[in-house]
């Protein structure tokens, strides 16, 4: 499992398209109780459960941690 400052140090200098052909994504993130905040206050255990199901995706881009359904994907990476 890689950490977030890994997934960051990864992700410096790449393009949208390069983030999501190398696929680098963290799906298990030790600051659920950040991305609670967030998410508005969705609670920290439903996060991981949604994030342990594939159901979400997590990823932190220079400091801040993004976190999309699948078919948001696209949409998100299009934003960074």
């Amino acid at each position: 499992m890689m950490s977030a400052a890994e997934a960051r140090e990864l992700l410096e200098g790449l393009s949208p398209q390069e983030i999501e052909d190398r696929d680098v994504w963290v799906e298990e993130l030790v600051g659920l109780e950040e991305a609670s905040r967030t998410l508005g206050g969705v609670p920290a255990r439903t996060i991981e459960g949604l994030v342990d199901d594939n159901q979400l995706r997590a990823v932190e881009v220079s400091g801040h941690l993004l976190i999309c359904k699948d078919e948001l994907t696209d949409y998100v990476l299009g934003l960074l």
